[in-house]
This record gives structure tokens, C-alpha cells and sequence, in this order.
């Protein structure tokens, strides 16, 4: 008798549930997609007509309403059309990634289009700073990628680092769109007393930071052709003093000659014949000399100079300065 009577009570609480009729199941779900199609509808309509804040409002409705890659392509086209470019990349990256609702291939030609056309509005920075540094971006957090690197519309932006018992240090970055470049920090100075972080409740109008653990870049090793430019200046160097030796000894023996001939220019001692010919020589010499070390030590200073501008590049500048066996050629990318 018990397990009749439980058996009776389980199909007395289970048999609302199986008897439901299978339209009134149905018609939740095709409200709900009635509705979604509707809201579609009225974003297309408002994006067609430039009205981007109420597309990207209706876009997110029905993102809401059933998340897929159609709704983040719309999401992404409207970012991109509000200028909100770092978005606009985030969404269109989920969209090509996306399997419910997957994109067309003319929608996947479509926005990847629009992603390389995105990129080129945006600065890809890596950050170098100690494991623990927090990060705000004009009081915001930070938009990062995959590999942690901060990504930033164009324009000019307030970077700030923090960390635990150092103060905070910021940057000021103007950003001019598809450059990728380097942001370090450095904590030297102690944190003042009674001082809040960057990542501080009352910080920042209250944002919170993003604490990532960025890593610590190695002490830079000098390499083998940095030493190229210092070897240039110094052999220029030593080569104009050897000038000044060569042209010395020139002049004194042009004195010699001259003194012993002076009173008979045109009945010159044979005896003399040999020092005109070495001071011709020796001033032949100087001139090579002098000019060649001016030739290597100026060469050597314009490396050292476009290296360290090449190394605060954001842009990634390079140039190469290149020896041939008579000639000194310099390249630069940009």
C-alpha cells in the first residue's frame, strides 16, 4: 500500500507537466523569436538610416534575446560606425568566431573587411611593468587583447599604473591609430602615506583597475653591432689626428724645400728632389685622411643618433647603416 500510495502522489504532481499540450509549449518560444525578428528588423532599419545609438540599443535587445554572430556583427558595425573602434574589433572577432547563427561567407568577407579597416585605428601597446600592476585608462579599465596587450582608440589617452607601496605612475599617450609600440613602468618612488591607489575605490572616479601580471622586461644586453657606431666615431677620430701628424710633417718638409730654394727657384738642389716628393706625398696623405675620418666619425654619430630615436619610436622606426668598400649608405624604414 505505501508504494501505491507514492506512486499515485509522483503522478498526480508529474501530470500537469506531461499533459500539457504541445502548442501552449510552443508558444513561448515563438513569441520570443516574433519578438526577436521585430527588433532585428527596427536595428537594420535605424542602422540603414545612420542613426547608430539606437541601432547599437536594438542590436544589444537582441543580443539579449538570443546572443549569436548576426547580433555581434551588427554590435560591431555600429561600434565601428560610433568611432568606438577597440569595440567595434572585439565584437567583430567574436562574430567571425561564433557558430550559432554562423555568418555567410559574403558576411564573413564583409567583416573581415571591416576588421582590417579597424585595426588601422587603433594602438596596440605592450606593457612593460612588474607582476601586479594595475591599469586604468582615463579612469577606466583597460581593453586588452589575446596576448595582454592594451588597446586604445585614437586620440589622446591618460594611462595609469599602480602598485602596491610605489606611486602611481602615468603617461600621457597619443594615439594616431595602427601603430603597435611599448609602454614600460617603472616604480622607483615610494608611495606617500595615506596616499590610494589607482585601483582604489575612491580612485579615479571609482573605476577599477585591472590587475594584470605583466612581466618584468630583462635587463637589455648590449649587442655585438651597437658597437658598430662607437667603432666608427673612434676610428674617425683617430684618423683625423693622424691627419694632423701627416699634414705637420708635410709643411715641414714644404719649409725645408722651400727655404733651401728660395733664393734659386729654378736651380734647386737635387738633394731636395726626395723631400718635395715625400711632402707632396705626406699632403696627398692628409687630405685622404682627414676626410675619411670625417666621413666614418660623422657616419658613426648619425647611427648613434637615429638608434636612439629609433628606440623611443612608437611606430617601430628602424635604420641600417650599411659599409661597402667605398662607400657609407644609410637606410631607414618608417
Amino acid at each position: 500500500m505505501p508504494r501505491i500510495s507514492l506512486f499515485c502522489l509522483l503522478a498526480v504532481l508529474l501530470c500537469p507537466a506531461l499533459c500539457v499540450p504541445h502548442g501552449a509549449l510552443a508558444q513561448p518560444a515563438a513569441a520570443e523569436s516574433s519578438r526577436y525578428r521585430a527588433i532585428i528588423r527596427e536595428a537594420v532599419a535605424e542602422f540603414s538610416a545612420g542613426r547608430w545609438e539606437e541601432a547599437r540599443a536594438l542590436f544589444t535587445k537582441a543580443h539579449r534575446i538570443n546572443p549569436s554572430a548576426r547580433t555581434l556583427r551588427g554590435l560591431g558595425m555600429t561600434a565601428f560606425e560610433l568611432r568606438n573602434y577597440v569595440e567595434a574589433r572585439q565584437m567583430l572577432s567574436q562574430a567571425m568566431q561564433s557558430k550559432v547563427l554562423p555568418l555567410t561567407e559574403v558576411q564573413r568577407t564583409h567583416t573581415q573587411h571591416l576588421l582590417e579597416r579597424t585595426n588601422a585605428f587603433i594602438g596596440v601597446y605592450t606593457i612593460h611593468a612588474p607582476i601586479g600592476t594595475s591599469l586604468l585608462v582615463d579612469g577606466q579599465p583597460p581593453d586588452l587583447d589575446n596576448e595582454g596587450r592594451l588597446l586604445m582608440n585614437g586620440g589622446r589617452h591618460m594611462v595609469t599604473a599602480s602598485l602596491q607601496g610605489y606611486a602611481n605612475q602615468i603617461q600621457q599617450v597619443d594615439v594616431r591609430g595602427g601603430e603597435v609600440g611599448v609602454l614600460p613602468f617603472n616604480f622607483t618612488t615610494p608611495a606617500t602615506p595615506g596616499a590610494r591607489s589607482a585601483g582604489g575605490s575612491t580612485g579615479m572616479g571609482g573605476a577599477q583597475a585591472v590587475a594584470a601580471s605583466y612581466p618584468t622586461p630583462a635587463p637589455r644586453r648590449p649587442q655585438a653591432t651597437e658597437l658598430w657606431p662607437w667603432l666608427l666615431v673612434g676610428g674617425g677620430g683617430v684618423l683625423v689626428g693622424a691627419s694632423l701628424v701627416t699634414g705637420l710633417m708635410a709643411k715641414g718638409a714644404l719649409n725645408k724645400v722651400d727655404d733651401a730654394c728660395s733664393d734659386t727657384p729654378d736651380a734647386c738642389p737635387s738633394r731636395f728632389e726626395s723631400d718635395a716628393d715625400r711632402a707632396s706625398s705626406m699632403a696627398m696623405m692628409t687630405d685622404v685622411l682627414w676626410v675619411s675620418g670625417l666621413l666614418l666619425a660623422g657616419g658613426g654619430g648619425a647611427w648613434l643618433l637615429l638608434s636612439s630615436s629609433d628606440s623611443d619610436s612608437p611606430n617601430g622606426a628602424q635604420s641600417q647603416l650599411e659599409l661597402g668598400p667605398a662607400s657609407l649608405r644609410l637606410r631607414g624604414t618608417f
